[in-house]
């Protein structure tokens, strides 16, 4: 819980640069909203603490009012994850939700279908409603059509880094390069 709550000093920085609009007034620097850290970092830091949250809550380790703290707790740090715009964090934040939901009601497919089916509307309301989270998306969208053309932006050169990664692989599956 120390991590959840180290997360938590940062999401309230993080809410305080938000509020007072920091970011603009020369503050934020390249990571905008976040704290302590880059936004490379930040995202998967809080899919990472919000995960250890929704388990302790499924888990039910707390009851009464503890447990409306926790929800409160979750519902907060998933809107500071999609406005501080680390998108492999939130890319990761489905991935990890839906394994999550899907170990704890695998037995309750109408919960986990419910589930499944509210990822989209989660990503596509943030799409129309939160201009970070547009901007963010848009710009992989364009970064990919224009890959061949231009492939120096931050997701060419992902996708750059997979290839060869892939190909290194296919090379020497079993023993690799080395570091």
């Amino acid at each position: 819980m120390a991590f959840v709550a180290a997360m938590g000093v940062a999401e309230a920085v993080s809410y305080y640069k938000i509020i007072t609009l920091w970011s603009q007034h020369g503050g934020g620097g390249a990571s905008g909203y976040t704290a302590f850290m880059s936004s490379i970092s930040y995202a998967p830091f809080l899919v990472f603490a919000l995960s250890v949250v929704l388990v302790s809550f499924l888990e039910q380790r707390v009851s009464g009012y503890k447990r409306l703290i926790l929800v409160v707790l979750m519902c907060l740090m998933a809107l500071n994850l999609f406005t501080t715009g680390g998108r492999a964090g939130q890319l990761s934040f489905g991935f990890v939700l839906l394994a999550i939901m899907g170990y704890y009601f695998r037995q309750r497919l109408g919960i986990l279908l419910a589930v499944v089916l509210s990822l989209p509307l989660l990503y596509g309301g943030m799409y129309v409603f939160n201009p970070a989270f547009k901007s963010r998306i848009d710009a992989v969208v364009s970064d990919v059509r224009q890959f061949k053309a231009n492939p120096n932006t931050s997701v060419g050169l992902r996708m750059n880094f997979a290839y060869n990664s892939l190909q290194l692989f296919k090379e020497r599956p079993l023993m690799g390069y080395g570091t």
